[in-house]
Parts: structure tokens; sequence; C-alpha cells
């Protein structure tokens, strides 16, 4: 397992973090699903529009097929509506 507040610390990044994923088979699934993922203008649009301050705390494994499935989704999503911000 990698040190995520270092990860964070050094200006992290989306392509850092499936960089860091240290199971092989979930990395590519992750970053495959992520690069591939083209969201809505219709979502993006209602995503900016939100004005409430919002966190998302995000857990996820490699052995779960929804963080799998949903978890690339949703970062491509809030990156994309220029409404992400990582940290630890």
């Amino acid at each position: 397992m990698f040190n995520v507040e270092e990860l964070f610390k050094e200006g992290t990044n989306v392509n850092n973090y499936i960089k860091n994923i240290r199971d092989p088979l979930h990395r590519r699934e992750f970053e495959t699903r992520y690069k591939n993922y083209i969201p809505p203008n219709k979502v993006i649009d209602e995503i900016r529009g939100i004005r409430k301050k919002r966190f998302i705390i995000c857990f996820s494994g490699s052995w779960c097929k929804d963080c799998k499935a949903h978890v690339p989704i949703l970062i491509k999503l809030l990156e994309n509506a220029k409404n992400l911000t990582l940290r630890p």
C-alpha cells in the first residue's frame, strides 16, 4: 500500500492516483474505464451547477466489483466538471 498523504502532498492528480494502484489488474481496469468513459454534457452541466460545497468520501477496494465499475466514472465526471479536489 502507498502512503496516501505523501501522494497528495506531491499534488496528486488522477493519473498519479492510477499509477499508484498496487494490483496490476485493478490498475488496468481502473485506467481503462476512466479513459474510455465519455461523460454526457448534460450531466457535466448539472454537476457544474451545484453551488453548495459537497464532500464525497470514497472507499474502494480491488475486490469490489461496484468500485471497479463506478469509481473511475465518478472521478471522470467530477474532473470534467472542474469540481474535483483530491484530498487525503
